[in-house]
């Protein structure tokens, strides 16, 4: 699949939220399931990330100190 035809995907593509999920829930049972995932995806990632420094000590985090990922691609001299 070529970079134009994947664009095209995630452009259109439907984004589902919690609430697509449990359409059912109150409000503010919506808001702990967002925070309480929001807390497991940055446990995951942090996981990855000591994984990823005990595995490649170069290796910088992914994370800035707002937990968000870097967008900067690794150099290819810097995969082998």
């Amino acid at each position: 699949m070529g970079r134009q035809q994947y664009v095209w995907i995630m452009e259109h593509a439907h984004k589902h939220t919690i609430r697509d999920l449990y359409p059912r829930h109150e409000e503010s049972e919506l808001t702990e399931i967002e925070q309480t995932l929001s807390q497991y995806l940055r446990l995951i990632l942090r996981i990855f990330e000591r994984l990823e420094s005990e595995r490649y000590p170069q290796a910088g985090p992914l994370t800035k100190n707002h937990g968000t990922l870097g967008c900067t691609p690794p150099r290819e001299d810097s995969l082998a």
